[in-house]
């Protein structure tokens, strides 16, 4: 607990990594890995999990980037419904 989710547009069909995610995170915004939670990849799309207090730098890290081809966009993620 005690973790938001940030969502990222690119997923395993890009030939993307959870260890590329947690990598760009890291060594971008400057966030130990250990202020990092779940990796999540879907076809499409991947979810991180990030302390509240890294949320913006994550995003800042993220965004913009250029991975499996295609520009990265990172967002907070929805509250899921249901």
């Amino acid at each position: 607990e005690g973790f938001l989710q940030i969502f990222v547009n690119v997923g395993r069909r890009d030939g993307v990594s959870p260890e590329e995610l947690i990598a760009l995170v890291t060594s971008r915004g400057n966030i130990p890995e250990a202020e990092l939670g779940q990796v999540r990849m879907r076809e499409r799309v991947s979810f991180v999990d990030v302390k509240p207090e890294h949320l913006e730098d994550a995003i800042v890290a993220l965004a913009g980037q250029s991975l499996g081809g295609r520009t990265v966009v990172a967002e907070k993620a929805r509250a899921s419904t249901g």
